[in-house]
């Protein structure tokens, strides 16, 4: 089997999350342990305020998962799996 070949903008945007990844893994090694749960919770924070798309695929799931939900509940549960997941 052939591997597919990535267009340049593909890989510009792997490049991009690579480094991104790599920084950040540095970043969280250098920090004391205890600083690391804090920035999570900011970076998840900013991440469900700015990341609409990801915010509302979530809501989708949720619905799907738990119909008996009522909205508010499946927003609270996003916001808490993304505070913990997201970036």
């Amino acid at each position: 089997m052939r591997a597919a070949k990535w267009s340049r903008r593909q890989r510009w945007k792997n490049d991009v999350i690579f480094r991104s990844a790599s920084a950040a893994m540095g970043l969280g090694l250098s920090l004391p342990r205890s600083w690391l749960p804090w920035l999570g919770t900011a970076l998840g924070t900013a991440a469900h305020a700015l990341l609409g798309e990801a915010r509302r695929a979530t809501l989708e799931n949720l619905a799907l998962v738990h119909p008996h939900l009522a909205p508010p509940e499946r927003r609270a549960m996003a916001r808490d799996v993304q505070l913990r997941i997201l970036p």
